[in-house]
């Protein structure tokens, strides 16, 4: 018998085997919601998809030990414990809370049984993900997927509205499955013209010079074990060529070698450049010249499986980067994810933050997130309590002037209508709703949800390179990189004395702006008002708009435990 027939014959005999597991009359339990989705406005059904067509599938397990998970890491991040940074490894990670074996088992039998071999267990044993086609996606979920078009722009699409399903007794141990529905969106980065920006902001050129002198920052990373990372989606991509033009004409005090310390992970175009992408790691890098630098990509436009796909290859990294920055999310509710997948992400970045990582997200841009005049909504991810927001602000006279919150788009900010206000947070939040003037009617907004941002950093007039010429950009997609790179150089400075790093953020933030008011420059100026909705005014302390304030490098680098 030739080895090809016995692979077949393996194959044949371990489907039959499978099969009596998994009968068709099985009692079967939805996963993440039990009624069909809504299509979203601009999609149109062309018909059922092709059954041949394939699908990347992310299969999210549920995790043993969350309690204890929690405990941990509280008491690794929190500035007042005698374990402050005594990080995890992903092998001690994954031996607290990866499912039981028998877990793992019953899944690979379950996808076994409907054909699926294309199948890897990441790192962390909690992600299986899967490459297969929609006639044995459709039989393994019991679920109809189609294929949709974008009437404006004419992208095709193939996904299910569910709700999709799992064998009873293991859809208990399953979260949610990424790739199976979402309809993609496209990312928004606000392109300001230079009339808007010199009517609030008389210096719309910024360079990453500008930056580190606004922030008090004059350290140089020389630590070949730092690492730091952009994640973009959305077919987002950079050019190395972009990168290094702006390299020789923004940052002239870096050697030549430093525009070129970036690894991609996934698809990069570099004859595509987008402006996001361009803008978050020419500041980044900018910023923090010198540090490795992972360009993380997932390029489909499916936001909320490609988000995923992120955090399941960050799981499956032994030593992956320090520092995230993202600028990506969605202040609209009714396109944001279920709960079932807003916690068990949330649960992701939880244990990027116990091992060590720093999880950094934008705000949004879209001020307080006005819907229907009525309520207000604030952007997942940012609202995870376990990452750190960035917000926007603008100088008001200058380089390194009083700063105030950005006006010519708005701060994103607020409430959660999903998480609790996070404990790290609670006394500057309660101090904000008793005492600021002009707040929003209290049934726009819930005031017992996570709030952010946490902090902020310039927003507007960065001087971007994109297909060889100067832009100028604005948003929070570019404080968030800038406050990223400030915190990968303050882990510099640890890692140059055998300390740990930061790692997950917040607790020590709120901490160290107690402790000292002049660790984070307060911003008491403007408001994040939108549309018809009042929205949110800065006011002393922390507010939902621009958060703590600012960050002062040279008063923080104080406050990390050297």
């Amino acid at each position: 018998m030739s080895s090809n027939s016995f692979v077949l014959l393996v194959t044949v005999l371990a489907l039959a085997s499978v099969a009596s597991a998994f009968p068709l009359n099985v009692p079967r339990s939805p996963i993440e919601f039990v009624q069909p989705k809504d299509v979203p406005a601009g999609w149109e059904r062309v018909d059922t998809a092709a059954p041949d067509h394939l699908l990347n599938l992310t299969i999210s397990l549920t995790n043993r030990n969350l309690d204890r998970l929690e405990a941990l890491f509280w008491e690794r991040t929190n500035p007042s414990s005698p374990t402050w940074r005594q990080w995890l490894s992903l092998e001690e990670l994954t031996e607290l809370i990866a499912p039981a074996d028998s877990v793992i088992a019953t899944a690979r039998a379950w996808l076994l049984s409907a054909g699926i071999v294309d199948v890897h267990l990441t790192a962390s044993r909690d992600f299986l993900v899967v490459r297969t086609t929609v006639a044995k996606a459709t039989q393994l979920l019991n679920a109809e997927f189609s294929q949709w078009r974008h009437t404006a722009t004419g992208r095709l699409h193939v996904c299910t509205l569910g709700p999709y399903s799992a064998p009873a007794p293991l859809a208990a141990h399953i979260d949610y499955i990424a790739g199976v529905w979402g309809f993609p969106t496209q990312k928004r980065v606000s392109i300001v013209t230079e009339r808007n920006q010199l009517a609030e902001n008389p210096n719309p050129n910024i360079k990453p010079a500008d930056l580190l002198q606004a922030y008090n920052c004059s350290y140089t990373a020389t630590n070949s074990g730092n690492s730091f990372s952009v994640a973009e989606f959305q077919s987002q991509f950079y050019a190395p060529t972009d990168l290094s033009d702006f390299f020789a004409r923004y940052v002239p005090g870096a050697p030549a070698s430093a525009a070129t310390k970036v690894t991609s992970i996934g698809l990069n175009l570099p004859n595509s450049p987008g402006v996001e992408a361009s803008l978050d790691i020419e500041y980044a890098m900018g910023v923090a010249p010198g540090v490795q630098m992972t360009f993380w990509s997932n390029p489909s436009f499916n936001f909320w499986s490609d988000l995923t796909s992120w955090m399941q290859q960050i799981a499956d990294t032994p030593n992956a980067p320090w520092v995230h920055s993202v600028s990506y999310g969605d202040q609209r509710e009714s396109q944001q994810p279920s709960s079932s997948y807003k916690d068990s992400l949330s649960a992701e970045f939880q244990k990027a933050g116990v091992r060590g990582l720093s999880i950094i997200f934008a705000s949004g841009d879209s001020g307080a997130g006005c819907h229907l005049c009525t309520s207000l909504e604030p952007s997942f991810p940012a609202t995870s309590p376990y990452v750190t927001s960035v917000g926007a602000t603008r100088f008001t006279n200058g380089v390194g002037s009083e700063e105030a919150a950005v006006e010519s788009f708005k701060s994103g900010g607020g409430f959660s209508y999903h998480f609790d206000t996070a404990p790290y947070q609670k006394d500057a939040v309660q101090t904000y709703l008793n005492t600021a003037k002009g707040l929003p009617p209290s049934t726009a907004f819930n005031a017992g949800g996570r709030a952010t941002p946490d902090v902020s950093a310039l927003g507007i007039g960065y001087t971007v390179v994109v297909k060889g010429k100067d832009l100028s950009i604005g948003g929070t997609s570019a404080s968030t990189p800038t406050f990223s790179a400030l915190i990968t150089l303050l882990n510099d400075k640890l890692f140059n004395a055998n300390k740990p790093a930061l790692g997950f953020l917040n607790q020590w933030i709120y901490q160290t702006d107690a402790a000292d008011p002049a660790a984070f420059t307060d911003i008491t100026i403007g408001d994040n008002k939108q549309s018809c909705c009042p929205g949110f005014p800065t006011a002393r302390g922390w507010d939902p708009v621009t958060g703590v304030g600012t960050p002062n490098f040279g008063v923080l680098a104080g406050h990390i435990g050297l």
